[in-house]
């Protein structure tokens, strides 16, 4: 079965790569304006869907801080071959 695979972790530690420090899931929380449960639960894949709102933030806020265009393909992969369950976190 194929699957979803999340990468919105790996774009936060791109973000701290480029401040030189860590950023906390609930730092990246508020700056995007939603849920730090919200954060943690789509960067350990432990989602089923995720709305466009959250999208748009999470692809705005990246855009701004990584000074580089981020797009959904960014955030979501699509994987025809893994036969796993659901979104899942891609590997970090």
């Amino acid at each position: 079965m194929a699957r979803i695979v999340l990468k919105v972790r790996k774009l936060r530690m791109d973000y701290q790569a480029k401040l030189g420090r860590p950023v906390e899931q609930k730092e990246l929380a508020v700056a995007v304006g939603i849920h730090e449960n919200t954060v943690s639960r789509i960067e350990q894949g432990k989602i089923s869907r995720i709305d466009f709102d959250t999208l748009i933030k999470l692809c705005g806020f990246y855009s701004r801080v990584l000074e580089r265009d981020i797009g959904i393909g960014d955030l979501l992969e699509y994987d025809p071959i893994n036969n796993k369950r659901g979104l899942e976190a891609a590997a970090a």
